[in-house]
This record gives C-alpha cells, structure tokens and sequence, in this order.
C-alpha cells in the first residue's frame, strides 16, 4: 500500500512558490512576492484529476512585503507562523491580523515549530546559532 499518491492538482501558477502548508481542507501557498494563497481542495470521486481545486476569497495579496521564506498553520492555537525578511511573525487566521513578530529571532532564516507542546515550542536558526 502507497504512503501517498501523486498527481498534478494545480499548474502554471501566476506566482512563485516558496512555501506550502495545510490548513483542514485548504492548501496555504506561500509566495516571493509575499502573497499568500489559499486553495480550497475538495476529492472528486471520478475524472482524470481526482481533486477538485479552487482559489479561496480568504487569499491574501499583501500578506508580507517580502518573500515568504516558511509558513505554518497550527490550527489547534488558532494562529499562522510565518518567516519573512528575517523575521518570525504570528498572525491570527482568519483575519490574518498580525498578532506578534517574535523577539529575539531578528535574522532568522530557517525555523522549527514542535506543536505538540503546550505551549509551542520554536527553534529559530540566526547565522550559526539555534535559539
């Protein structure tokens, strides 16, 4: 038995992908130009492609002013975790309202997310140290 299943559910998209995650049924993309899009993924039980997607009206086109590097749901907090230009940010979903940047993480290019904490934990990546 497969682990997974492989096949095309969306091309030729307008912008470049950087990031992906899920969120219940929705596909979050996360863009260079700091877009963020969210696809609405339903299963179709006939026809070639066995998914049935489409962009959501909660998409935001001005999510962040720079590249998003990472992008998290944590559905379970009621909160979206994001890296962008360095910066780690909170946002609440789905207004997408900034809650807060996380202090002590300027310059981070890379970070780790353990959900199943209470509360979360995060390992942020700065230059050659992990905080």
């Amino acid at each position: 038995m497969l682990a997974f299943n492989c096949c095309n559910i969306l091309e030729k998209l307008p912008l470049k992908i950087e990031a992906l995650d899920t969120w219940g049924e929705r596909l979050v993309v996360a863009t260079m130009e700091g877009s963020l899009l969210i696809y609405d993924v339903k299963e179709k039980e006939d026809g070639q492609n066995p998914f049935h997607v489409s962009l959501s009206g909660e998409s935001q086109k001005q999510f962040a002013k720079k590249p998003i590097q990472q992008i998290d749901v944590v559905e379970r907090n009621n909160i979206i975790v994001s890296l962008s230009d360095g910066y780690i940010y909170v946002h609440d979903p789905p207004s997408f309202n900034l809650r807060t940047t996380i202090r002590g993480a300027k310059g981070c290019h890379l970070y780790a997310l353990d959900t199943s904490r209470s509360p979360l934990a995060l390992c942020a990546c700065i230059k050659k140290k992990l905080v």
